[in-house]
């Protein structure tokens, strides 16, 4: 996922995410809302995997049932494909800040904690299930990349397995065992579990 984003997570990422709430009255780039409606969470590739919403969510956005929009009148890569600590404004400038090490869990789990406003992940704690009404989502980070260090969500369906998207690559085939399947794409931290409302 850090190929998809030319090895610079900080700048090409949507700096907006505003959709719910209102815009800073500094704004940088103009507020990008999602071209479609919220999906279910029902396991639907052919809805995920239609170009327009293919090529602009990455894992991310696919974890949190999130459509982010990138109309062809907006070609700048920083309104699409959200990372975590993206959605994260700074009122005085209008642009997004963050600062997330790809190495490190704690790092990226931070920024997944101050996106909370518009990622809906809540973190779900160690040996529990989500409560009804909820699925869960898995964070693994991989530090042994060619091109340096990455994170990857996946997400529970209806059904019980698993499923994830990676970078602006289609929604694949469902899994019983995301920890394995992260492991297998070269993903061997395992950073948490959150749960995320199925509305």
């Amino acid at each position: 996922m850090y190929r998809y984003v030319n090895a610079n997570p900080i700048n090409e990422i949507d700096p907006s995410g505003l959709q719910g709430g209102s815009a800073p009255r500094t704004v940088a780039y103009p507020v990008v809302e999602p071209m479609c409606p919220k999906p279910s969470f029902t396991f639907n590739p052919r809805w995920w995997n239609r170009p327009t919403v293919c090529n602009n969510n990455n894992c991310y956005s696919y974890a949190c049932n999130m459509v982010v929009g990138h109309p062809p009148s907006w070609p700048d890569p920083r309104y699409y494909k959200p990372q975590p600590g993206g959605w994260v404004f700074d009122p005085g400038t209008g642009l997004i800040s963050p600062s997330v090490n790809l190495c490190s869990c704690s790092s990226v789990m931070g920024g997944v904690a101050r996106d909370k406003r518009r990622n809906g992940l809540n973190p779900r704690p160690k040996g529990t299930k989500c409560p009804k009404g909820t699925y869960a989502v898995i964070l693994m980070v991989g530090t042994h990349f060619a091109f340096g260090c990455d994170y990857h969500f996946m997400r529970q369906d209806n059904n019980g397995s698993w499923s994830g998207k990676c970078g602006n690559n289609q929604v694949g085939p469902r899994f019983p065992d995301p920890v394995k399947v992260g492991n297998n794409i070269g993903y061997e931290k395992t950073c948490g579990y959150y749960c995320h409302s199925v509305k």
